[in-house]
């Protein structure tokens, strides 16, 4: 059976590095992952966060995993990658959390 080949694209849109990879999970469906470049303009504390978090450019990791029925439907999962200090944490957020926390501060 071929092994099938990631797929890699590259766009700027509006300033923000978006990078998008689709790669074969591990039942051999197409999986699409979008890494997107977002600045907040103020501090921000997410669910599970002891303090509030200080604004800066952070990526945004989007995967979409396509979901085994018989139209076309995926499975999301969004993750915060934040840099300080020198360590990287990721840390997962919902779309409802998303849109609740962070969006209104995401410049634009």
């Amino acid at each position: 059976m071929p092994v099938a080949s990631a797929r890699v694209v590259r766009r700027r849109t509006h300033g923000n590095r978006v990078f998008q990879q689709h790669s074969p999970n591990s039942n051999g469906a197409i999986m699409k992952t979008t890494v997107k470049s977002i600045t907040i303009v103020r501090p921000f504390q997410l669910r599970g966060m002891a303090q509030p978090h200080p604004p800066g450019v952070f990526d945004l990791q989007i995967d979409e995993e396509p979901i085994d029925v018989t139209w076309e439907a995926y499975h999301t999962t969004m993750t915060l990658l934040l840099t300080s200090n020198g360590r990287t944490e990721a840390w997962p957020v919902s779309r409802e959390e998303f849109e609740k926390t962070l969006a209104p501060f995401i410049a634009p």
